[in-house]
């Protein structure tokens, strides 16, 4: 059965986002000894080439992936860059939160938010995405609720970074589920869009002496320059893993798609969707940029379209 494929196909997508989530997860954990290592160095600096030696890491894996077409159809929109700069801009308060709370000895703090981070997503996705709750993530929503509140009461204050670490990477994930290209096309374009003011505080800074990528010893600069890949890998790792994992069988994904490439004389089919009746449209599974339409529980399978090559897929 078609749908019997699909269905298998998704949970062996979910798999593979679970296992590159994982990953991501594994890394940032690592990621406050880099930290330690460059704080000495200035705040600013130290996330300006967190940005700009992403850019070249970004660029390399959207060539590995053959995904040029679609980053250059992506430019040309300017719904794309406007979502794009906003997730940008979320990644950026997050990278700065946690850079600076490294830097003054709040480790404990920002490991809490990360830890938190991944049940406020589920509620996220609960709330906004129409998503079901399992009694045991309801239990860890409510365990991380009562963590919260018992260190606040004990601190004599509410933990912000913490707080500010989970919420702005829930919102960075949200938003960037959301947007309508792939993860490399999506962070390339991220990083592309804050190299700009990123490039040119290190160019004054160098231009100023007060840089540490020229000016400095050897060990600054490889540590400058070592912020993009651990920058960039977990990111990319998360991106592709938030993706795959996206719930298929929820109707507003699937008018998401159908809204983003299927041709007109799909529009009754949409109307469909809305309503509950005929058929749904489920995402490209095999990688070949096409949409079923599959089967709702109305009746057989229908055929299948293969939308106009300039649509920008999920990949």
């Amino acid at each position: 059965m078609v749908t019997e494929a699909i269905t298998l196909d998704a949970e062996s997508r979910a798999r593979r986002g679970f296992l590159l989530a994982l990953g991501a997860y594994l890394l940032w954990g690592l990621l406050p000894f880099y930290m330690k290592a460059v704080a000495h160095l200035p705040l600013a600096e130290v996330i300006a080439h967190r940005i700009v030696w992403s850019v070249p890491i970004a660029g390399a894996v959207l060539v590995w992936a053959g995904r040029t077409a679609d980053f250059k159809a992506a430019i040309r929109s300017p719904r794309t860059i406007g979502m794009a700069a906003l997730t940008a801009a979320l990644i950026s308060v997050n990278w700065g939160i946690y850079v600076w709370a490294i830097a003054v000895d709040r480790t404990v703090e920002t490991a809490l938010g990360y830890y938190i981070n991944p049940l406020v997503s589920v509620v996220v996705g609960a709330l906004l995405l129409g998503e079901r709750l399992g009694r045991l993530q309801i239990a860890a929503v409510v365990l991380a609720t009562v963590a919260v509140t018992v260190l606040t009461i004990e601190g004599g204050k509410l933990p912000w970074v913490s707080l500010a670490l989970a919420f702005s990477f829930a919102a960075y994930g949200f938003f960037r589920k959301t947007l309508p290209i792939g993860p490399s096309q999506g962070f390339l374009l991220e990083v592309l869009l804050l190299s700009v003011p990123a490039l040119g505080y290190i160019v004054y800074l160098i231009a100023t002496g007060q840089d540490h990528i020229v000016s400095s010893t050897g060990t600054d600069t490889a540590l400058l320059i070592g912020c993009g890949p651990v920058t960039s890998v977990p990111l990319l790792l998360f991106a592709f893993g938030a993706k795959l994992f996206a719930p298929l069988h929820h109707r507003h994904h699937a008018i998401h798609r159908a809204d983003h490439g299927v041709p007109d004389r799909g529009a009754d089919l949409r109307r469909a969707v809305r309503h509950g009746t005929g058929h749904c449209l489920c995402p490209d599974l095999d990688g070949a940029g096409d949409v079923f339409l599959v089967d709702a529980g109305y009746g057989p399978p229908s055929r299948r379209y293969n939308p106009r090559p300039s649509r920008l897929t999920n990949r």
